[in-house]
């Protein structure tokens, strides 16, 4: 019946056409469907796909000020499977108005509006939305600048389509193989233009495509999700996140698992996030900015979801543990039992001042004093405090140096663990498993389950709290200081205690927090059991560590086989035999090869050069052009080395001509105005070339450390 009823509607729209937003008849939209949000709610919403994007421009030159203006706009309709128009303009006050009009013409209460980076768009926007519908009466910020839904009361939604889809439009519309690709290359970014400009038939393809693209994109995803626009999650973590909640509730997740688990006491909650890190990111401090010959890198697959399916997490409620804990304690009972303490330790060192690799992270400890740091890693110190687990404990004791009598361990909490449940682990196999057989057969399936399963890890490891923070509509005063009108700042009644107990109290919340927790230090920990696998002969080098890969100048093949061999029996002890896919079985977890390159060079963290071996022959090695990963410089800054390795050094410049990068500047008017050349100009976001030039990294002075008399008596982790 209802698809009888879209034919019968679909019948009364025209041809697919790109039409001047003046110029278009709106009372076509009064055949758009109406749909209830689901079985149970009243709320209507209009059953239409809706994509909008602006083009902007800079001004001439205006000495400080840096404003910018909209100079052409517009907006994509897709309903029964087609798109229906797009309409355009180059007046923000006029693409305002055509919103109006649609709002007059679609009859459902909520319309839903897509924008690809709505924190960019909505900035040249807000000040004519507030003119014409009055401030917003919710938004739903992130992080500061990064809204993800701004709901109008006349029931325009509007919703960040780049936060779904977690890559840029062009990508997106790749990966989905939609029909509708992006215009690349017909709009000039660098040139200067006006709002009464005429726009060639090349600029107006390129708007038209751009929102065009964004609705197909839309459109694949709510089919192959089996969503709405009302269920439509906000964010790619969001759609793994609705499906293992539902599969939770069969099995009663709330009460039987998150319940059961997630800590009932806030202090105990704050201890689990001063426990919990992020991947390891290192270079080795002795091959800084030397130019290696040779060089191997073995990435786990899949690192994340391995370790949810095969290791042990916190299984109850952490109890207090007031009985004096030793090192020996903890490690004894790691294998059976969750901790989470704080550990105070003077006088502490690497065991061996060559390892490459310190694990304890400056930023971790909550106190310290006179620390010597390899690029944030901590070397040496009078004194630290941290928090820490069991599994971060045992890096601790097998590579760093202290008395017994000067280390501490207090505040101990202890849980017994066990292995996660079989509905949730089979969740996370089935998404490796679709991963694994759909590369290379179906290419817009492929993406989504890749997106789940990498999103596994990402729902399991959401903060409990998180501070809302609000967008200042207009000037306001707080606490007797003035805020400008756009700032983000925290909720100023936001109450942890009672935003914890309702957490705790939602029926939604299926997840406990401590997976992320132990999920992310026992992936830290395997990456050091790969890293083990370069030969301590002095023959290779173990050079950069990124989360789950290593580098080095050589491995022991034997060492990684039986890495891998254990990691195969961990699988199917736990009933996973692997993946079979064109003759070959495929696990997640394994330490797989991943390139050899002819150079290899690293300045710190986040900073590493890299030149691909291509093939050999008698007499010759072929390789290929130079590859970087420099945080903050996008990939094609490798121009700037003109193919030439030692041009990779401290203090290397790429401009943002050649890189791409590009700085945000935030510029805030007073009211709307009209410029010299009759642009209608509101707040604006200037995007300006930015340079990036390689710092130092802080390496100590390895002479005086190694030479250090050291008498210790150590804790060995077996």
């Amino acid at each position: 019946m209802a698809t009888l009823r879209a034919r019968k509607e679909a019948a009364f729209w025209p041809d697919y056409a790109r039409v001047y937003w003046d110029d278009f008849d709106y009372s076509l939209f009064k055949h758009i469907i109406i749909k209830n949000r689901s079985n149970k709610s009243k709320t209507t919403y209009n059953n239409v796909i809706i994509m909008l994007d602006t083009e902007t421009s800079k001004k001439p030159e205006m000495g400080e000020r840096k404003d910018n203006h909209i100079v052409a706009w517009s907006c994509a309709f897709r309903a029964f499977g087609r798109n229906l128009v797009t309409l355009w303009g180059q007046d923000p006050f006029d693409c305002v108005q055509m919103l109006q009009r649609v709002r007059d013409n679609l009859e459902g209460e909520l319309i839903y509006i897509f924008v690809h980076n709505l924190g960019y768009d909505w900035v040249f926007l807000r000040k004519f939305l507030f003119k014409q519908f009055g401030f917003p009466k919710d938004q739903l910020n992130t992080k500061p600048l990064n809204p993800l839904t701004i709901s109008f009361e006349n029931g325009m939604i509007f919703k960040d389509s780049l936060a779904l889809a977690q890559r840029k439009l062009e990508k997106w519309a790749k990966d989905l193989q939609i029909d509708t690709k992006k215009a690349v290359g017909f709009w000039d970014y660098d040139k200067l233009r006006n709002q009464n400009d005429t726009l060639s038939e090349k600029e107006l393809i390129y708007i038209e495509h751009d929102v065009l693209a964004g609705v197909e994109c839309i459109d694949v995803t709510m089919a192959q999700l089996k969503k709405t626009l009302s269920s439509l999650p906000l964010t790619a973590t969001g759609i793994v996140r609705g499906e293992a909640r539902n599969e939770g509730r069969k099995h009663k997740a709330h009460d039987k698992f998150f319940a059961a688990i997630q800590p009932r006491e806030l202090y105990i909650y704050k201890m689990l996030e001063l426990c919990f890190h992020g991947g390891y990111t290192h270079a080795n401090r002795y091959a800084v900015d030397f130019v290696f010959p040779g060089a191997i890198c073995y990435d786990f697959s899949s690192s994340y979801p391995f370790v949810l399916l095969t290791e042990k997490y916190p299984a109850e409620q952490f109890f207090k543990y007031d009985k004096p804990v030793t090192p020996r304690f903890i490690l004894k009972n790691a294998d059976n039992y969750a901790f989470i303490f704080r550990v105070t330790i003077k006088d502490i060192k690497l065991r061996d001042w060559h390892h490459p690799m310190p694990t304890l992270a400056v930023a971790k400890c909550t106190s310290s004093l006179n620390v010597i740091n390899d690029n944030g890693r901590i070397i040496k110190a009078d004194y630290i405090e941290t928090y820490m687990n069991e599994i971060d404990f045992k890096l601790l004791v097998r590579y760093y140096d202290f008395k017994p009598e000067d280390i501490e361990i207090t505040d101990v909490h202890c849980a017994l663990k066990d292995y996660l449940p079989k509905w949730f682990c089979d969740y996370v196999w089935e998404r490796y498993r679709l991963k694994t057989c759909l590369k290379g057969v179906d290419a817009v399936l492929y993406a989504i389950e890749k997106a789940k399963l990498n999103s596994c890890f990402g729902m399991a490891a959401q903060k409990s709290l998180k501070i809302m923070i609000d967008e200042l509509y207009e000037d306001t005063e707080i606490d007797g200081e003035m805020h400008k009108s756009g700032e983000y700042i925290p909720q100023q009644d936001y109450d942890e205690q009672k935003e914890y107990d309702k957490f705790l109290n939602n029926h939604n919340s299926f997840l406990p927090y401590t997976i992320g927790v132990w999920c992310t230090s026992t992936a830290q920990y395997n990456l050091f059991e790969l890293g083990k696998c370069v030969p301590n002969d002095h023959k290779a080098t173990w050079l950069y560590s990124d989360t789950d890969s290593v580098y080095a100048t050589n491995f022991d093949e034997d060492m990684i086989n039986a890495y891998n061999e254990k990691c195969i029996e961990k699988l199917k002890a736990r009933g996973y035999e692997g993946v079979l896919y064109k003759d070959k079985l495929y696990f997640p977890g394994v330490a797989e090869f991943d390139g050899r390159f002819t150079q290899f060079k690293t300045l710190h963290s986040k900073c590493y050069c890299k030149r691909p071996f291509v093939a050999e022959g008698e007499g010759f090695t072929m390789a290929d052009e130079l590859l970087i990963t420099v945080a903050g410089v996008p990939k094609k800054g490798k121009k700037s080395l003109h193919n030439n390795i030692d041009n990779f050094v401290v203090g290397c410049m790429f401009p943002g001509t050649e890189s791409g990068k590009l700085q945000h500047a935030h510029c805030y008017v007073d009211d709307i105005y009209i410029d010299e050349n009759g642009n209608v100009t509101g707040d604006s976001i200037d995007l300006s070339p930015c340079d990036y030039i390689i710092k130092d990294s802080h390496i100590p002075d390895l002479d005086d450390l190694m030479y250090e008399d050291v008498e210790v008596i150590t804790y060995d982790e077996e």
